[in-house]
């Protein structure tokens, strides 16, 4: 009901193939997803990061330092976040800026005022390019991890709008 794909549910839900985790897609839409709900409540809320699966950083309204710049090609550098590791506490960040910020790290503050559109939009291209050489392993799951930090960008995006709508 999100837009998340039945691939990306059925790889989250760890199941072979999207037709084994259909009926947990159809249950979501119907008058079981209150029972399915109380059930993971139950379980320890196993299921809960399907729900914002990727993005779990936060949203931030001023220009951070330990600026999170995208790679596109343009004139003006693509700023849309910033780190929030306390690197002296905590030590090195060894994710990768960018694709590790927006793909789940609890770190990463984007910035409520920036085109996060642009970096879908290089996220898009990058996807296109590696479904074109793709033939490996290596590659499919390079391929894989541009798709999650496609989602984890429509998450902030979506909640930037939401925000926006709650404020008017």
């Amino acid at each position: 009901m999100r837009g998340v794909s039945r691939d990306l549910i059925a790889e989250i839900l760890e199941h072979d193939s999207t037709e084994s985790a259909q009926a947990y897609i159809d249950a979501v839409a119907s008058e079981l997803a209150p029972q399915l709900e109380k059930a993971d409540r139950n379980m320890g809320n196993m299921f809960h990061h399907l729900n914002h699966a990727f993005f779990n950083g936060k949203i931030i309204d001023e220009m951070p330092s330990k600026p999170i710049i995208i790679p596109i090609k343009t004139d003006t550098p693509l700023i849309v976040g910033s780190c929030g590791k306390n690197t002296i506490k905590d030590g090195k960040c060894d994710r990768h800026p960018f694709l590790g910020c927006y793909n789940g790290c609890s770190n990463f503050l984007a910035w409520r005022e920036q085109d996060h559109r642009k970096a879908l939009i290089y996220v898009e291209q990058e996807i296109e390019r590696w479904k074109e050489a793709s033939g490996h392993a290596d590659q499919e799951a390079l391929l894989m991890e541009y798709r999650e930090v496609e989602e984890a960008i429509c998450e902030v995006i979506e909640r930037i709008e939401e925000e926006a709508a709650n404020a008017d």
